[in-house]
């Protein structure tokens, strides 16, 4: 705003052309501006992540040339590096939003993707900004059947899709944004027959305080429903995610796997009534399901820090 006023002409110019060359001027200054802030997130980011990569690659080749008693040198110089990188870490979350909330406070207002810092890696996300207040994380959206969601783990632990359309922001971006609880997750679905429905959870997480999710299968925690769609995560809740090539829904049913069976990736349980992963179609054969509601043809996902967070370090006030 600032540049804005620095290059406005003066009050008696009356010609048209100025006032626009003054405005392009202004608007270019704005541009540059937010893409050297651009720069200077990205730079941080690499210095964390080459800190990282440096402490590793120095611990195992300590360990590969030195006794253990030699390592006590080596060890005090790796501590201090340790210590130095929550450091670190707190510039990056100066500069970087943890989520959509963060994007929010910062004062963007308009729906669209935003580059965010989960807390251990960067990625882009869709912002609701306009829904309840604003401030949501799209991690799935089910609309037109675009984009297959008949996938392996892999995919579905690194993510896939547009994030403007259909997409799975991925187990990985979602653990890393929800792994020390406080989040809330929204659930709208609309019917084949266009009935819309909706269901609320006051406490959401993915791989809640675990240090190695992808052992222990990404677990689902769904608590506090309200909604008029149903409890459709009430049996899912404390599940383990499956796909057609890691079968982890904990009980088998006739000796099948419940992802290959309905060939997509979700937290079952003994299949279970609920997939919002399922196969799209939009008529009455959608294998997209919610709890005791018909064949679903759309599902958005979100989610945002709650209104009583149990751990929101950092956390900027909006």
């Amino acid at each position: 705003m600032s540049a804005l006023l620095d290059n406005f002409p003066e009050h008696n110019c009356t010609d048209f052309a100025c006032h626009w060359a003054a405005l392009q001027t202004s608007f270019g200054d704005l541009k540059a501006n937010q893409t050297s802030q651009l720069s200077a997130r990205r730079l941080l980011l690499a210095k964390v992540c080459q800190e990282i990569r440096s402490d590793k690659g120095l611990w195992n080749q300590e360990l590969k040339e030195k006794s253990s008693w030699a390592l006590t040198g080596s060890m005090s110089s790796l501590q201090k590096k340790v210590v130095d990188l929550p450091i670190l870490y707190r510039k990056l979350k100066a500069f970087m939003p943890r989520d959509c909330t963060d994007v929010m406070a910062e004062g963007n207002f308009q729906d669209g993707v935003y580059l965010i810092f989960g807390g251990f890696n960067t990625f882009e996300v869709y912002c609701d900004m306009n829904f309840d207040g604003g401030g949501w994380t799209v991690i799935q959206r089910r609309q037109d059947g675009s984009v297959s969601f008949a996938r392996k783990w892999d995919a579905y632990e690194n993510g896939f899709g547009i994030i403007t359309g259909e997409h799975w922001l991925g187990l990985r971006n979602i653990y890393s944004l929800t792994v020390l609880g406080g989040y809330q997750l929204r659930i709208d679905v609309t019917q084949c027959d266009g009935s819309k429905y909706f269901a609320l959870y006051d406490d959401f997480s993915v791989g809640l305080n675990l240090l190695d999710p992808e052992k222990d299968g990404y677990p689902l925690l769904a608590n506090g429903y309200s909604g008029n769609a149903g409890n459709g995560l009430v049996t899912h809740s404390g599940m383990k995610f499956s796909t057609s090539d890691r079968d982890q829904d904990g009980r088998e049913v006739h000796g099948e796997n419940c992802a290959a069976v309905h060939d997509s990736g979700w937290w079952y349980n003994n299949c279970g009534n609920t997939d919002l992963n399922g196969v799209f179609s939009e008529g009455y054969d959608s294998k997209m399901k919610w709890s005791k509601l018909d064949p679903l043809r759309f599902v958005e996902t979100k989610i945002r820090p709650n209104k009583a967070p149990t751990c929101r370090c950092c956390r900027k006030s909006h």
